[in-house]
């Protein structure tokens, strides 16, 4: 093979390997490490919610389209010792109401853990949520009368399917702190 029909194989396959990286790079920024205008009104909707007043509070959000509208809705689990319990800390849905510029809740779940997952089932359109409640059990969160809503089985100990979209981690410091 000629050298300069290698050298352009290489080049290719290393320009695709960077662009590859950047789309990978800003899709993680999307959807967790950037603090845009979008970032800080979903903070703004998370602070209505926390009901004692502490600022040692991080929280996880993944933006996800969970009623294939072409808009993501915020998936965010706050964590934090003073809000927290031993079954777990909260998770809040919030979708975005162009007609208030504003996020709001549309789904909560108290003494929740991740892994949080959309799975491919549906209710009235959106995908249905998987959300650890205990060290062994997940709740199926359903979308009803305009909001997440828990139904009332537990699910079986297997996460088994799903996109994750908060992961487990070590400590809650590795969540982004809602108050800086």
């Amino acid at each position: 093979m000629p050298k300069s029909s290698s050298w352009f194989n290489n080049k290719a396959l290393l320009t695709l390997l960077v662009i590859s990286i950047f789309l990978i790079f800003q899709y993680d920024c999307d959807t967790m490490f950037r603090k845009d205008a979008r970032q800080q009104m979903l903070e703004a909707a998370i602070k209505k919610q926390i009901l004692v007043p502490t600022r040692d509070v991080h929280y996880f959000a993944k933006w996800f389209d969970l009623n294939h509208d072409g808009q993501k809705e915020a998936v965010v689990y706050v964590a934090s010792p003073s809000l927290c319990g031993s079954g777990g800390c909260n998770t809040y849905v919030f979708q975005w109401d162009a007609s208030k510029a504003m996020y709001e809740q549309i789904g909560h779940i108290p003494t929740s853990q991740p892994p949080i997952m959309a799975t491919p089932q549906r209710s009235k359109g959106w995908n249905n949520l998987r959300i650890r409640r205990s060290s062994k059990r997940f709740v199926e969160m359903h979308f009803q009368e305009q909001r997440y809503r828990p139904i009332t089985s537990e699910l079986a100990s297997d996460p088994v399917y799903g996109a994750t979209l908060i992961e487990p981690y070590e400590h809650y410091l590795e969540g982004l702190s809602l108050y800086d």
